[in-house]
């Protein structure tokens, strides 16, 4: 498919966040998302833009990674040669990288800790994906709500 985008708009992390969340809103609704971007953060100017997204319960971390990766300027995070992203043709380049951040409730956490222990875990060896995995049954099992 042919592209026939404009000029390249570079625009901060802030820009490329206001743009994600309409599109998290829109994908997740209900799901209250912070999106920080590197400029409301106390870090050195030189540090690649990005921006994290923080939210309770909720999607999984790479089901909003999927629905954020499209607004990612880099193919995984690389800083060397941006690539950008394109909405309606247009090319910007914006957040270098996305990173997503779920919390869970305390409930959730110990509901899907005690599958976890179950398996001979605790809470220093479990990984994410596992914890997805765990709380995805449960839900399917209709032992937590969605």
């Amino acid at each position: 498919m042919k592209n026939t985008a404009t000029a390249t708009i570079i625009e901060t992390a802030q820009q490329t966040a206001d743009k994600l969340i309409v599109e998290l809103q829109h994908t997740y609704p209900g799901v209250n998302f912070t999106l920080l971007a590197n400029e409301e953060m106390d870090i050195p100017n030189d540090e690649a833009p990005h921006i994290i997204i923080k939210w309770l319960d909720g999607p999984t971390e790479m089901a909003v990674y999927k629905t954020a990766r499209p607004y990612q300027s880099t193919e995984d995070g690389r800083i060397e040669a941006p690539m950008g992203y394109y909405i309606r043709d247009q090319h910007f380049i914006g957040a270098y990288y996305i990173v997503p951040e779920r919390e869970l409730s305390t409930e959730r956490k110990a509901a899907v800790m005690k599958v976890a222990e179950s398996f001979g875990y605790t809470e220093k060896t479990v990984c994410g994906f596992q914890m997805d995995l765990w709380e995805e049954e449960l839900v399917a099992n209709g032992k937590l709500s969605k």
